[in-house]
């Protein structure tokens, strides 16, 4: 039996060393807040976009009506809910914020992204960045909740996506780290505006979709640290286990 105990403490160890290699590969967590992946995902109800930015329609050209209508569009924000300005209210308004437009750290982290007919349209959030819940009319825990997620550049070009819960209880918690997924259809919208200039009047392309949206907090990955201790204990525990075992065996 004691023997089964050694073997299985081994096997965790052993686990908990595969972990570390993932926990390698994930998103580093900084310090100061939480990495959240905020995904939005729809169908596109109305497009333009005259020069082609997004290759146009298979069937359509890009002087149609709506070159994009019935296509899939995904937008992917990764932002840190410690880096820039951040408010937390409990139950009423919890956001972050930055970029140079606002003096501060941008909390994006990497690239906002947008996929539409199998094209990714980059835009940085160096301008400016934000992520916000929020609840209505700014009374406490009154619904709708609101998500809201934009990135733009000084041009006007700009990702953005917005969701209201529908159902009581309500589909996500004014947060901006509770992880979540639900369908929204015609609560939710997500946009892009580009192909612009000096102000999104200038704007000549934009896109816009129904969705459903989902929101991963990747700090819930165990950093490697942790999965080292993990190892380090587990070990240790079977190490002792096994010389009791044999001291046992000796007397």
């Amino acid at each position: 039996m004691r023997g089964f105990h050694f073997v299985l403490l081994l096997a965790l160890s052993g686990l908990a060393f595969v972990g570390l290699g993932a926990s390698a590969r994930a998103l580093t967590v900084e310090p100061s807040g939480d990495i959240v992946i905020v995904t939005f995902t729809g169908t596109v109800n109305y497009s333009t976009d005259p020069n082609g930015i997004f290759g146009c329609g298979v069937t359509d050209s890009c002087d149609s009506a709506n070159p994009y209508g019935g296509d899939t569009f995904t937008a992917v924000f990764t932002f840190n809910t410690g880096v820039g300005v951040t408010v937390d209210v409990p139950g009423t308004l919890v956001s972050v914020q930055g970029g140079s437009s606002v003096a501060a750290p941008s909390p994006l982290v990497d690239d906002a992204t947008a996929t539409v007919n199998g094209v990714t349209y980059n835009l940085p959030g160096d301008y400016y960045a934000f992520l916000e819940t929020r609840s209505a009319g700014g009374f406490t825990n009154a619904l709708p909740y609101n998500l809201f997620a934009y990135v733009a550049d000084a041009n006007g070009n700009n990702i953005s996506g917005s969701v209201f819960t529908t159902t009581d209880p309500p589909q996500f918690p004014v947060s901006i780290t509770t992880p979540f997924s639900a369908n929204f259809v015609d609560d939710g919208l997500t946009s892009i505006s580009f192909d612009c200039t000096s102000g999104e009047g200038t704007c000549l392309g934009s896109i816009d979709a129904d969705l459903t949206v989902s929101l991963v907090n990747e700090s819930t990955v165990p950093e490697p640290s942790t999965w080292i201790m993990m190892a380090v204990g587990f070990a240790a525990l079977g190490f002792a286990g096994y010389r009791k075992a044999r001291v046992a065996a000796v007397a």
